[in-house]
């Protein structure tokens, strides 16, 4: 249904991380992608071919690598949890930044 309704390429089955909550591991948008520091670089660039995007590994909320747990994002920009350090917030620039 995804498939025909919103015309899209629908990737079934997959794991970032091992994590099978992908949704959890990691976002990308139009600009980049932010993952679970264990991703391997297989998936990273898994990840990067089937988004058009560069992907790399990251942590929000003082080393959580679940990244959606401290990130909400769109393609204008970020919102990050409070404990989110200076390194992690450099790191989410550098992935999503123009």
């Amino acid at each position: 249904i995804v498939k025909d309704v919103l015309e899209v390429e629908v990737v079934e089955k997959g794991t970032i991380a091992n994590i099978p909550t992908v949704g959890s591991a990691a976002f990308i948008n139009n600009k980049g992608g932010l993952v679970h520091p264990d991703a391997s670089e297989a998936e990273l660039d898994y990840l990067s071919q089937l988004f058009g995007v560069r992907v790399d590994v990251g942590t929000v909320n003082f080393g959580i690598g679940f990244i959606k747990s401290g990130l909400v994002a769109n393609n204008y920009g970020v919102l990050v949890g409070d404990r989110t350090t200076g390194p992690e917030i450099m790191r989410i620039m550098q992935v999503f930044g123009d």
